[in-house]
């Protein structure tokens, strides 16, 4: 005796029909309805940023040196040893309610030679999350960060760059 989990070969059309609509559907959502409208590259390069805090942005903590593990022309990747520097966090203040930006500045190496600093940029972020990695070296937190603002020039260098 055969046990079949199609009672016919209408059921077996149908259940064909449906798998490869299901495979159609994660093939667009995959191409086209991706978050990322840019390009991203992953880079290890060398950074340094500071912490604004959100409430009084004059208030800002001492500048880290960190590294990006990618970045595209609208958002990046750091790798950073603290996540809390003077007493600012790298997300949100003390109250969680208001967000800090972050004050980036990133060495844009020579394609040709990467030991030959090419640029600088700076750019303005914001922290969208960060996670504490379980498997590191030197920097134990990654941090996501949108950048809200960057210049004309430097946001040339960078398109340049990726």
């Amino acid at each position: 005796m055969t046990i079949s989990i199609f009672s016919d070969i209408k059921d077996l059309v149908k259940f064909a029909f449906c798998l490869k609509i299901l495979f159609m559907f994660k093939f667009l959502k995959s191409t086209f309805f991706t978050k990322r409208r840019f390009k991203r590259i992953n880079a290890s390069l060398n950074a340094k940023f500071k912490i604004i805090c959100g409430k009084n942005p004059k208030k800002t903590s001492s500048t880290i040196n960190s590294i990006t593990k990618n970045i595209s022309l609208n958002g990046l990747s750091l790798e950073t040893s603290l996540v809390q520097i003077d007493g600012l966090h790298i997300s949100h203040d003390s109250s969680m309610m208001t967000k800090n930006k972050l004050d980036i500045e990133i060495e844009l190496p020579n394609k040709n030679d990467k030991d030959e600093i090419l640029d600088v940029i700076h750019i303005l972020g914001r922290v969208t999350w960060y996670d504490k990695k379980t498997n590191y070296q030197y920097f134990p937190f990654e941090v996501g960060i949108d950048i809200l603002e960057i210049s004309d020039e430097d946001f040339l260098k960078l398109k340049t760059f990726i």
